[in-house]
């Protein structure tokens, strides 16, 4: 219990930059998982020169196997070229070593690509004279892995004009995103999309369909259960995934990957 809620206490820090870099507002409140969806926020460096930082909290341990609202928040960092660890530093030093160590494993074991990615870590409440402490320290030691690490305080907006710089530069020069990635390897992925609602992508291995809806129904439905399994292929059938797959190229015996489940294809 206080292991893993001692994580989350770091959920209105992000909000709060968020709300300070940028126009939008997002709901704030004094208890975890206050953001339920990733919010957005257009940030300003200068003369046209903006970029969109994303507010993504709860990432706690385990987020990569679903807990707490890791799945849900962690897809949306393959859309990102630049990773920005915003941690509290109210804090004392160790704590926060501890707790960017977890947010790199965590992210890591979701998807290797995203540790490749150029990043950034900020500590926050530049006024307590634990952060500026805590800052040097942490600074130091990612000094030699070549991090920037700022020091900033989102309430008394000190740091924020230097931030917004270099995230902006980094933004800038950064290579493409996962998705951008994986868009361009176009010529080893075949991409089907019958509708917005869902997409099937042919992999080496198989094939992935993926979408909030399908992944959904696959994600609730008992297999054990022959109704269930029956009301999952009407749902199918009503949306349109069986004939995506077959106007997609799926061939039976084929390998079908939903969310984590694995289905063999049989027309």
């Amino acid at each position: 219990g206080l292991r893993f809620l001692r994580h989350l206490e770091r959920t209105r820090v992000l909000l709060y930059l968020l709300a300070a870099l940028s126009a939008a507002r997002p709901r704030i409140a004094n208890y975890p998982f206050t953001t339920l969806v990733p919010q957005l926020g257009v940030v300003s460096a200068g003369p046209e020169q903006s970029f969109v930082l994303a507010d993504l909290p709860g990432l706690v341990e385990g987020a990569h196997e679903g807990k707490g609202l890791g799945l849900r928040f962690l897809r949306h960092l393959e859309r990102t070229r630049v990773l920005l660890y915003l941690l509290d530093g109210g804090r004392d030093k160790a704590p926060l070593k501890a707790e960017l160590k977890t947010l790199e494993s965590e992210l890591k074991k979701y998807h290797p690509g995203l540790a490749e990615l150029p990043r950034m870590v900020v500590v926050s409440k530049a006024d307590l004279p634990q952060a500026k402490a805590a800052h040097k320290a942490l600074a130091g030691a990612l000094k030699r892995r070549k991090i920037p690490c700022l020091l900033i305080s989102a309430a008394a907006r000190q740091g924020l004009d230097e931030l917004k710089r270099e995230v902006y530069a980094r933004v800038r020069t950064a290579s493409a995103s996962l998705l951008e990635r994986a868009a361009q390897e176009a010529p080893l992925h075949k991409v089907y999309k019958p509708a917005a609602r869902f997409t099937l992508v042919k992999l080496e291995d198989g094939w992935r369909l993926s979408g909030r809806e399908v992944e959904k129904w696959v994600a609730v439905t008992d297999f054990d259960s022959l109704e269930a399994t029956r009301k999952l292929k009407y749902i199918f059938e009503k949306m349109g995934v069986a004939r995506a797959l077959r106007e997609g190229g799926v061939q039976e015996g084929d390998t079908i990957t939903v969310g984590k489940e694995e289905f063999t294809y049989a027309p």
